[in-house]
């Protein structure tokens, strides 16, 4: 059999929490699972863990050679609603963890150790929403309340969650980095930029340098502007830079940008106020 690799259980942990009520049902004994070895040398393992009311959950995981979860799923509501892994599949992979590590107190007072240094560390990442020309694209400060540091690789900031490395950002931010580090809505906006980086990372030349700024599709722009609707956004439109809230209120009026002065006319009240650069 495949060794699971035990960080991929802590790189997909949602919370402590759900942390807690996963490793309960595994040392309670609610996880019964079979394996089979598949074409691509990959263990599939089918089971079901038993939750709260003895209800049972079918549950299945999908371990590569190099003990990478390939894919991992639940019925439950939970995963179906929420990114990440629910507590039913990080009990099953701490099952599979234990068939797998012989060592099993070993390996679990290990991963117990590297859980504490890397969940719920609450990390925010703060987008700066560009718009250049034809093209959208992203920036994001990182940090914890109070202080926030730019990101100065985003493509290295997603090495860094693959790989669980420490990196510092400055003196008051250090840490290992996993999905389960940051807060919920910026797990979703990892999620959500994913797939995009280095699908722009042969067009990065000019303004979107691909590594601070990075250039991304309208839609998937739209999809994480549409998170802070209603609340405060840095918005940079060509070199003029913005502070604004994204309102979900229907505004009636006309903008005109002429000579780095944004124009905003209330097209009821035939009124006009002009913005000029934040910096």
């Amino acid at each position: 059999m495949n060794k699971l690799d035990p960080k991929e259980i802590v790189r997909n942990a949602i919370d402590g929490l759900t942390y807690s009520k996963a490793y309960d049902l595994f040392s309670s004994k609610k996880v019964t699972l079979s394996v089979r070895r598949n074409e691509l040398e990959q263990d599939v393992y089918e089971g079901v863990v038993t939750g709260k009311s003895n209800k049972s959950y079918p549950v299945s995981a999908i371990i590569d050679k190099d003990g990478k979860v390939v894919k991992a799923s639940c019925k439950c509501d939970y995963y179906l609603t929420y990114p990440g892994y629910c507590k039913h599949i990080l009990a099953f992979l701490l099952q599979i963890n234990e068939l797998t590590n012989k060592k099993s107190t070993d390996v679990l007072t290990s991963l117990l150790q590297f859980y504490k240094k890397s969940v719920s560390l609450n990390i925010s990442l703060t987008p700066i929403f560009y718009s250049h020309k034809y093209d959208t694209g992203i920036e994001f400060k990182i940090g914890r309340e109070g202080k926030k540091y730019f990101v100065k690789n985003i493509p290295e900031l997603y090495d860094n969650i693959s790989n669980n490395f420490y990196f510092k950002y400055g003196k008051d931010l250090e840490f290992m980095h996993t999905m389960s580090a940051f807060d919920t809505q910026s797990r979703t906006i990892l999620e959500d930029l994913s797939d995009y980086l280095n699908f722009y990372e042969a067009d990065s030349k000019g303004y979107f340098d691909g590594k601070r700024k990075c250039k991304i599709p309208k839609i998937v722009f739209k999809k994480i502007l549409d998170m802070y609707i209603d609340q405060p956004i840095e918005f940079v439109f060509d070199e003029a830079h913005f502070e604004l809230v994204y309102t979900s209120e229907p505004l009636d009026i006309e903008l005109l940008f002429k000579d780095e002065i944004l124009s905003i006319k209330d097209v009821k009240s035939i009124k006009m106020f002009s913005i000029g650069r934040n910096h």
